[in-house]
């Protein structure tokens, strides 16, 4: 996830991608209809920036949405259309919010990294496709996490342990620590989600379909809840370790 960082100092140096905004203390807004690239940098408060890349019923594919964004009560909402996209978001502080509206159609990647208090992240839609990715990093108290994710092969990755079993992982990434909540569903077969979290865990997930995989991972001093549901299933696989 820290590739984010390179990424975006990178940008920062070079600027001479289509659709670059910059903005501190403002809204950006960024509507591209076509394939293209957008970068966004904003610092301070209350800042907000929608991105919204194909339109539907226009099919495009590879759009990628870069927002890094720091201060409090700042917020990204990025809707894409078409295959093959991608959303890197970072946040660097309080109150903040990441949104992806939609994503549409298969093969699309959504990393976000947030760090500081009550931070949330809403992963509305990933739907009607498949191979659809979600890696997630939220660090600090009382953050949130929501998924819904509908088609074949769709992943959160993370996880892993040892001993008290669990993996999946797919060189980690999706973990919450303290104030974690996650409420996630995945319509469809094999499709998994592998999540750690840390100190006041509350993990809900709910799956629908044939061959998926649901592992929980929550460590730390206490406060463990965690519920596994998963309908209309043959050959699933769902597994708790708490310590």
């Amino acid at each position: 996830m820290r590739r984010l960082l390179v990424l975006f100092l990178a940008v920062m140096v070079v600027m001479s991608y289509s659709g670059l905004t910059f903005a501190a203390g403002n809204t950006a807004e960024v509507e591209q209809n076509g394939t293209h690239e957008a970068y966004v940098f904003q610092g301070g408060l209350n800042n907000e920036v929608t991105i919204q890349q194909g339109h539907p019923g226009n099919t495009p594919q590879g759009h990628v949405a870069d927002v890094w964004q720091e201060g409090k009560g700042n917020i990204v909402d990025v809707f894409q259309g078409g295959h093959k996209n991608t959303v890197g978001a970072m946040q660097f502080g309080k109150a903040n919010k990441i949104k992806v509206g939609k994503q549409s159609y298969a093969s699309n990647t959504i990393d976000i990294l947030q760090d500081g208090d009550k931070n949330k992240a809403d992963i509305l839609k990933q739907t009607g496709g498949r191979d659809n990715v979600v890696r997630l990093e939220q660090y600090n108290d009382d953050n949130e996490f929501t998924l819904i994710q509908d088609g074949v092969n769709n992943q959160v990755k993370g996880v892993k342990e040892a001993s008290g079993n669990l993996r999946f992982a797919a060189n980690k990434a999706a973990q919450q620590y303290n104030g974690a909540l996650f409420t996630g569903t995945q319509e469809g077969d094999n499709n998994k989600i592998g999540l750690r979290q840390g100190k006041n865990d509350i993990g809900v997930i709910n799956q629908n379909g044939n061959d998926n995989m649901a592992l929980l991972y929550q460590a730390g001093p206490v406060s463990h809840t965690a519920t596994i549901t998963q309908e209309n299933s043959n050959g699933s696989k769902a597994e708790v370790c708490q310590k």
